[in-house]
């Protein structure tokens, strides 16, 4: 009978559960390092200060190996009391506990009858497997032989440093292998990256193309690549380096792989007959340990192999355990720490997020947790990254997938249960198919904010003037810095343009029917802005997209998917389930023989979901041969000179893009200038600066489409391209280029701005349009037009001040604000919704322009993505009051100023699913009409205004304009 308890405060609930989760995935590690034969007092001593520690596995782990009582008196039936009150509080509110749940049902386990009772100590949770075999008895026999470099007999230094190969220059090899060099070692490395052997080579060392020409004459080769596959492939592959190792040469295994494929390797090894010693040394500690020779190593082998590897292991490690064992012992001890490490950093994100639904302060939380029992390595270090929603990777979380995917693979040969990996592992998994792979692993968390709605971000506060922009990636090399310059000076500065006008010739090709159909992603409905005549998607069904496939006639056609107004996560998973659609509607069409070619329009400031969206088009049609990144805009002022992309303004001065409210963004601002760098930026260093391949404006108006075509086909595997222009005939060119460089063969990603799009299609610019040339009718022409703003950059707010200057005794203007669009009463905004309506309809049908925009004082969140979720709770508001003005008159035109504006006012205020972009209003201004009758108001001309574009003078412009009309 458990006795009764106080009932916890909301903080403690939360301690409680990383207790039992810490506690149980002790437990479940030191009873598989047992069941693997590990020395589990090792494995301990280890583990303890290492990233798979916790407070509870240092505290009771190891009563858990010797069986004897810990100082700490807490029982099993304290452990199940507290885990029964969270579980109940998650349960009141509907809020899954998913490794809580796991741990909970190991504590009631280890009381059954058969076990242990209540009143026995946590440490007896282990019991929960059954009593098993004693680890005592290996652990007295064993404990005293383990060996490290801090604390024990060093090993002494060879008369020789041995000539090394090392393969696979990674985050973690090239610091291994450049420590190696700097330590003295002859060192030969390769990696399938060209800019990673680069980086070596400066570094001193010696880079090749082949693991095998890594291998000739080294005596003692390293690899150091991603998984078991990789491994492999390197050493018995084509190039493979077994074949060149000289004989009695030393292999040393540092990646993470299953201690199974070790074992293998070592009897592969052995079995060649040559004397050739395998040693298996997993690493720990990090890029940062890595470079400065300070790491973790976990190393096991025979005693001539270790002998023959001491020398570089001693140089590359601060802590060096030599486990008892043969080959496949290391990576056992390895394992057991990511199965601590894995667990921990999923239970940090479980316990943060279930502080959010419990309505506390996430940063409060994890002050207190940290001098908690629920303390842990993984929770301090992560947790910061959760309350900075920052996923920018530290650890990739994908590498949690495969690295928990070894333990429940090595659990299974062993025959184990192991319920806390397998639950953690499955939250990696859902992280990962939700489009978190690539990020950092605490992005785990995100599972529990999408299914629960909460948010578990808790920004420090920061003075005023401290820049609160989300472009805090910190460079190696600072981020160069620019002046600002006068656009005709930069313009005299340049080669006279290329003489041969390309566009004829890509009208040919485009009419001819041979080239890809290009189809167009666009983040918002602005990317429309330098065509006519193309159709607009807002609906993506596989019928839809098959139906425009076959039907289209110019050559491609838009998608509007209006991912900008969205968070990463749902626009990386929006953008694979128009990719998976795309697929199968190109595999139906008519026309499947041309194949599609993807361009992810996005804006010309920068602003937008990169990478990701490449990633996800990667993640479902396959790895391009390069990515292309290409924003110049001409009407918009945006030119890209010297790898430098500008903003121009109305005085005709060029500003870095780095330096303009664009790269302030709350939700996408960047600092870097540089296209170059900026992809490093964003990528987070994933894409160094030195990789990223320039098209340049010599090779466009020097060298011409050839010369771009070249440097299209020589750019590599894997990388990016960026491209200067500063006239449409340059943007011209470079289409052609492109052309012909996928003529021969290649196939790229591109993140443009909307000038490429028609310079790919050939499409040649037009007159503005007016009504008349729209065939709007006199009847038509009687009633008002209805204006919607909801762009707040600082271009929208001076267009509209002088649309009022301008036209005030013409226009009836309803201001708007984000206290009544989300208020929290449904009705209040119910009612503020008729009302402004109401009063807009009656003035469009007297015949006066009327005006609905929000006030101007731009209200942001504490994080990036809640300030999205702002904008989009105002859009929301703006798309229902136009809703109830379309639906009860048809004004004599509508235009949304803005991007999330347009896109919702044309598919959910006027219900818009397929559009012809007619042409423009005024330069960089699409105009559209939908005939579709499902349309609210089928013909009505809608003019989609985006936010950053036109002088101050434009929104007047056309409004005094299609008013005479």
């Amino acid at each position: 009978m458990l006795t009764s308890r106080p009932q916890m405060h909301a903080a403690d609930l939360v301690v409680a559960l990383l207790e039992g989760i810490h506690a149980a995935s002790a437990a479940e590690a030191v009873r598989l390092a047992e069941r693997c034969g590990l020395d589990v007092l090792l494995c301990y001593d280890i583990i303890a200060g290492a990233a798979g520690g916790s407070w509870m596995f240092t505290n009771f782990a190891p009563s858990m190996i010797t069986g004897k009582s810990p100082s700490d008196t807490r029982t099993l039936g304290d452990a199940l009391a507290k885990m029964d009150e969270v579980l109940a509080e998650a349960k009141r509110l509907s809020f899954p506990l998913f490794l809580g749940s796991a741990a909970h049902q190991l504590i009631l386990s280890a009381i059954s009858p058969s076990k242990s009772t209540s009143s026995e100590p946590i440490s007896s949770l282990a019991k929960a497997w059954g009593t098993g075999t004693s680890s005592t008895t290996s652990v007295s026999t064993s404990a005293s032989t383990h060996t490290s470099t801090n604390g024990t007999t060093p090993t002494p230094t060879p008369s020789r440093l041995p000539r090394v190969g090392f393969a696979g220059l990674g985050a973690m090899g090239l610091g291994m292998a450049s420590t190696l060099v700097h330590k003295g070692f002859p060192v030969t490395g390769f990696d399938v990256w060209q800019p990673s052997l680069d980086k070596f080579v400066a570094a001193g060392g010696k880079g090749v193309k082949a693991p095998r020409e890594a291998a000739r004459d080294a005596e003692v080769f390293v690899v150091m690549v991603t998984n078991a596959k990789q491994a492999d492939s390197v050493l018995f592959g084509d190039d493979g380096a077994i074949r060149a190792l000289p004989d009695n040469a030393t292999i040393i295994v540092c990646s993470t792989v299953p201690p199974d494929y070790i074992r293998s390797l070592a009897a592969r090894v052995d079995g060649l007959g040559r004397g050739l010693k395998l040693v298996d040394a997993p690493v720990s500690g990090g890029v940062a340990r890595a470079a400065d020779g300070t790491l973790t190593i976990m190393a096991a082998g025979s005693p001539s192999a270790m002998a023959s590897a001491s020398s570089v292991l001693t140089a590359l490690a601060a802590r060096l355990y030599v486990i008892p064992g043969a080959a496949g012992a290391g990576s056992s001890v390895k394992m057991i720490n990511q199965l601590l490490a894995g667990v921990h950093i999923a239970a940090a994100a479980e316990s943060i997020a279930f502080a959010a639904r419990l309505g506390l302060d996430t940063r409060a939380v994890y002050d207190a947790v940290n001098v908690s029992e629920g303390a842990s390595w993984m929770f301090t270090n992560r947790v910061p990254h959760i309350l900075d929603a920052d996923w920018r990777p530290t650890s990739a979380l994908d590498i949690f997938v495969k690295d928990l995917g070894i333990v429940l693979s090595e659990a299974r040969i062993v025959e184990f249960p192991t319920f806390m990996s397998a639950a953690a592992h499955n939250l990696y998994i859902m992280g990962s198919a939700a489009g978190f792979g690539r990020e950092d692993d605490s992005g785990v968390v995100r599972i529990w904010e999408r299914m629960t709605g909460v948010s578990t971000a808790s920004p420090k506060p920061t003075p005023a003037s401290t820049s609160t922009a989300p472009g805090t990636y910190t460079p190696a090399t600072p981020f160069t810095a620019f002046p600002s310059v006068p656009l005709s000076d930069v313009l005299a500065k340049l080669p006279a343009e290329y003489p041969t006008d390309p566009n004829p010739e890509i009208r040919e090709m485009v009419a001819s029917g041979s080239l890809p159909t290009l189809v167009v992603l666009d983040d918002d409905p602005t990317g429309t802005q330098t065509c006519h005549d193309i159709n607009v998607l807002t609906s993506w069904s596989t019928t839809e997209l098959q139906e425009e496939l076959d039907t289209e006639k110019i050559g491609g056609f838009f998608v509007l998917t209006n991912s900008r107004a969205m968070v990463t996560g749902e626009a990386y998973d929006l953008t694979q389930e128009i990719c998976r659609n795309l697929l199968e509607a190109s595999e139906k069409s008519t026309k499947r023989s041309r194949g599609v070619s993807i361009v992810l329009r996005s804006d010309s400031t920068l602003r937008g979901h990169f990478p990701n969206e490449p990633d996800a088009v990667e993640s479902v049609l396959g790895k391009a041969d390069a990515w292309i990144v290409c924003p110049f805009f001409l009407a918009g002022l945006r030119y890209t000179i010297d790898n430098v992309h500008y903003v121009g303004n109305d005085q005709g001065i060029l500003v870095p893009a780095g330096e303009t409210e664009f790269a302030r963004d709350r939700t996408f601002g960047y600092r870097a200038s540089d296209l170059r760098e900026w992809v490093e930026e964003k990528t987070a260093g994933r894409v160094s600066r030195e990789s990223v391949v320039s098209v340049t404006i010599d090779d466009v108006r020097v060298g011409g489409p050839d010369r771009v075509r070249d440097v299209l086909l020589g750019a590599p595997k894997g990388g990016v391209v960026v491209v200067n222009a500063a006239s449409d005939r340059d943007m011209a060119v470079f289409a052609l280029g492109l052309l012909r460089a996928e003529e021969a063969g290649k196939r790229f990603i591109l993140r443009t701005a909307a000038s490429f799009v028609s310079a790919r299609l050939g499409i040649q610019p037009k007159a503005p349009m007016t009504l008349s040339d729209l065939g709007v009718t006199e009847e038509e022409r009687k009633k008002g037009g209805l204006i919607v703003v909801g762009s707040y950059v600082p271009k929208t707010t001076q267009q509209v001040s002088s649309l009022l200057e301008r036209r005030s005794s013409h226009l009836h203007v309803e201001t708007v604000s984000i206290f009544d669009l989300s208020n929290p009463s449904d009705d209040h905004i119910a009612s503020y919704v008729s009302a402004v309506s109401s009063r807009l309809v009656s003035n469009i049908e007297s015949g006066r322009d009327a005006l609905v925009v929000t006030a101007r004082e731009l209200v942001t969140g504490a994080t990036a993505e809640e300030s999205l979720r702002i904008n989009v709770k105002v859009s929301q508001g703006m798309v229902a009051i136009a809703r109830g003005v379309l639906e009860r008159v048809r004004p004599r035109y509508v235009i949304a100023k803005g991007g999330i504006t347009s896109s919702d006012t044309a598919t959910k205020s006027l219900g818009m699913r397929r559009a012809k972009v007619a042409g423009q209003a005024a330069p960089g201004i699409p105009l559209w009409v939908s005939e579709d009758p499902r349309t609210v108001q089928p013909g009505v001309p809608y003019v989609v205004f985006p936010g950053n574009v036109g002088t101050k003078d434009t929104l007047a412009e056309i409004v005094e304009r299609w008013a005479r009309d």
